[in-house]
C-alpha cells in the first residue's frame, strides 16, 4: 500500500484516473487506484519499496497501459517524466543533450535565421509573398521571445550548475559521466522543457544537499503540477 499526499493550487483539472488496475501475470500492482491532478497541484505518492509508486507513474505518463480502469487528460498538455529507467547515455556533451530539450527554440532559431537571409536577397518588396515572409518573420520572433528564445542558453547554464555541474563540465561527453550524472542531465532536460505536469520518480536520489536545495526552490517557484 502507499500513500497520496496533497497539496492542492489552482483548481483546473489536467488529469484524472478512475480505478485503475494493473497486473503482471497473477500480481496485481496496481488497483482500485483514483488520482485527479490539478493545475498546480503538488502530490506526493509515499510507501515501501515494491507498492507500486514507479509502476502508478510510467500509467499516468502513458508508459504502461492499465489491464482495466481509465486515464483521461485534455489533448493540449504535455508530461514531463523523469524515472529510473536511464537509456544508454549518447556520445553528445553534456550541454548539448541538455540544450536537445529545446526543441521549438532550435526550429524557430534557424527559421528566423533563413528569413533573415532570404529578406536580405530579396527586392520585390511590394508583392504579397514578400508581406507573407515579413508576417511570417514577426510571428516567428513573437513566438522566440515568448518560449525563452533570448534567454534559453542563461537558463540552460543556471538548471545544470544548479544541479551540480560545473562550467568545465559543459562540453564533456556525457558518457564520461556516471549513471547518477547522466540522471541529472535528464533531469534539467525535463525542468527546461515548460511541461504543464512534472512526474518525478526519486529524483533526490542522485543529488547532494545543495542540488536538493536548489531544486527544492525550483519546483517551489514553479507553476507546473508535480508528482513526487
Amino acid at each position: 500500500m502507499f500513500g497520496v499526499g496533497k497539496y492542492c493550487g489552482r483548481i483546473r483539472q489536467m488529469i484524472s484516473t478512475s480505478a485503475l488496475e494493473l497486473r503482471a501475470g497473477a500480481r496485481l500492482l496496481v488497483s482500485g487506484v483514483n488520482v485527479r491532478i490539478n493545475h498546480g497541484d503538488r502530490i506526493g505518492f509515499v510507501g515501501r519499496n515494491g507498492a507500486g509508486k514507479s509502476t502508478l507513474l510510467k500509467l499516468i505518463a502513458g508508459r504502461l497501459r492499465p489491464d482495466s480502469g481509465s486515464i483521461n487528460c485534455p489533448s493540449d498538455f504535455s508530461i514531463g517524466f523523469l524515472t529510473q529507467d536511464m537509456p544508454p547515455a549518447p556520445l553528445s556533451s553534456v550541454w548539448d543533450e541538455a540544450a536537445s530539450s529545446f526543441v521549438e527554440i532550435k526550429r524557430l532559431e534557424a527559421d528566423i535565421e533563413s528569413m533573415t537571409l532570404e529578406m536580405g536577397t530579396r527586392t520585390d518588396y511590394e508583392s504579397d509573398a514578400y508581406m507573407d515572409l515579413l508576417e511570417r518573420f514577426h510571428h516567428s520572433q513573437e513566438r522566440f521571445q515568448h518560449i525563452g528564445g533570448y534567454t534559453y542558453q542563461a537558463d540552460l547554464e543556471r538548471v545544470l550548475m544548479g544541479l551540480g555541474f560545473k562550467s568545465t563540465d559543459f562540453h564533456q561527453p556525457l558518457n564520461s559521466f556516471s549513471g547518477g550524472w547522466q540522471i541529472r542531465v535528464e533531469l534539467a532536460k525535463i525542468l527546461l522543457q515548460q511541461h504543464d505536469v512534472l512526474l518525478l520518480d526519486e529524483p533526490t536520489n542522485h543529488l547532494d544537499i545543495e542540488s536538493i536545495l536548489w531544486l527544492e526552490e525550483f519546483l517551489a517557484q514553479s507553476n507546473q503540477a508535480i508528482i513526487l
